[in-house]
């Protein structure tokens, strides 16, 4: 009787330890699959954004065009902000790469009322 009592408790012990190791390897696959997806995210905005860098360079990117377009091309900016100092302008927008803070280039676009670019800088 007492094999018996010491098997079920053994057996109770393990089953407990591998439910706990199932739920561990669980969120380790789950934590896995999102460094996947960040991983995809951020090289997916880093080639739009040497994309983006590269069409400036070429002349490629073309004033008239509108943000809609841009943004559809490039991706969305890191940011835009009114701009009230510059006639003609009334927004500007930022594009970096996307984990390069301070290393990487930034280029400025500025769209007029009608959200159509009006010209660019990189800095």
């Amino acid at each position: 009787m007492r094999h018996i009592i010491l098997i079920a408790f053994f057996v109770i012990c393990i089953s407990g330890c591998a439910g706990q190791s199932l739920e561990q390897i669980v969120d380790l696959k789950k934590y896995a699959d999102n460094q996947a997806e960040i991983e995809n995210y951020v090289n997916i905005h880093a080639e739009k954004f040497y994309r983006l860098s590269s069409d400036i360079k070429k002349g490629r990117l073309k004033t008239g065009e509108s943000k809609d377009a841009i943004e559809e091309s490039y991706g969305e900016p890191i940011f835009c902000r009114p701009e009230t100092h510059r006639p003609g302008i009334c927004e500007v927008c930022l594009y970096r790469h996307p984990t390069q803070y301070f290393s990487s280039q930034m280029i400025y676009l500025y769209f007029d009322n009608a959200k159509n670019l009006v010209e660019w800088e990189i800095q």
